[in-house]
């Protein structure tokens, strides 16, 4: 599971790198696959921090995961897919 040796944290700014990074993935390379596994990274981040950390901050880290996942899904739909784009 991702982040599980790391401090709280640093499992707090890798989450919250990895959803700048999902979304980096999804506007500037439109590559929405790589941005989901991203998002789905994160969210076992959250996972691994939620034993250590309060329940106000578990939910906060959620609702952000939420928030980007929505994000990314919204971007998503502006460009559908391309029959001829070779990824």
């Amino acid at each position: 599971m991702a982040g599980d040796s790391l401090s709280v944290h640093d499992n707090l700014v890798l989450f919250r790198t990895m959803l700048v990074h999902a979304e980096e993935k999804a506007v500037k390379d439109r590559d929405f696959e790589e941005a989901q596994e991203i998002l789905d990274q994160a969210r076992e981040t959250i996972e691994v921090l939620k034993p250590d950390i309060s329940p106000d901050l578990y939910q906060e880290l959620i609702r952000e995961w939420i928030g980007k996942t929505l994000k990314v899904e919204h971007i998503q739909s502006d460009y559908p897919p391309n029959e001829y784009d070779e990824r």
